[in-house]
């Protein structure tokens, strides 16, 4: 699969929009104060967005929002073809873009506790648990706790 993934950044925010409201993504990535009709893609040089496709299909996307200069929140987007084993060699791929293209060196997020298929995709991407964000989340009328996790650049590319 990896022979033909390409990653590439993109300003395309229709497509993120696209993909991100895609009704087998929107339920995982929303929370009860989203609103699918009124919901726009965050714009400008300072976000990174990263597709990442397979021959002529399109997988899905990351975005990366700074936090500060070497800090940046993650966030996945998969769409069903490109889940399971493509997204993990994606996204890894796409850390690389990061780690090599950008002064980031720690990259952020946090996953719904109960959304064990997510939290087990970004342990295979290397990311550690650094902690629990306790009732931070508002989902189906009910609070849940959000898994914080982290991962760092690694030393052989500083």
């Amino acid at each position: 699969m990896e022979s033909r993934l390409t990653i590439e950044r993109t300003f395309s925010y229709a497509t993120i929009r696209k993909i991100a409201l895609d009704p087998a993504v929107y339920p995982y990535v929303s929370d009860d104060f989203s609103s699918r009709d009124t919901w726009q893609v965050p714009e400008g040089d300072q976000y990174i967005y990263l597709l990442a496709r397979h021959h002529d299909t399109t997988l899905g996307f990351s975005a990366f929002l700074p936090r500060n200069g070497i800090l940046a929140e993650a966030h996945v987007c998969f769409l069903p073809q490109g889940r399971g084993r493509a997204a993990v060699h994606a996204f890894r791929a796409m850390l690389d873009w990061i780690w090599r293209n950008t002064k980031y060196v720690r990259i952020v997020g946090e996953i719904a506790r109960d959304h064990r298929a997510a939290l087990r995709f970004v342990a295979l991407c290397g990311f550690e648990r650094y902690g629990i964000n306790r009732a931070s989340k508002l989902r189906g009328g009910k609070l849940v706790d959000q898994v914080a996790l982290g991962i760092s650049k690694p030393l052989c590319l500083s």
